[in-house]
């Protein structure tokens, strides 16, 4: 029997599409800056030094906003309640 949705891992790329999308609508909701430093740090692998040389803001500012961008991801993909903090820039 074939499962056209599996593959040949017996994965459901079904789920691994939507699962892109969700993260991918999320990260759209971000500002420019949170985006900018969670695609740095998570995607890019840089280090917090990295990114702060990186966008030319201090390594603070980096371990700010990615607090307030994975606050605000979290948000946006589990439905808890955001803290007000969340939705400021750098």
């Amino acid at each position: 029997m074939e499962m056209p949705f599996l593959s040949p891992a017996g994965v459901d790329e079904t789920a691994t599409v939507l699962d892109r999308q969700l993260l991918t609508s999320a990260l759209a909701e971000l500002t420019a800056a949170q985006r900018e430093v969670v695609v740095l740090r998570f995607l890019g692998d840089l280090s917090v030094a990295e990114t702060a040389t990186v966008l030319r803001i201090s390594e603070g500012a980096v371990k700010s906003t990615t607090a307030k961008a994975t606050a605000r991801l979290k948000l946006l993909l589990t439905d808890e309640p955001l803290p007000p903090e969340v939705h400021s820039d750098y």
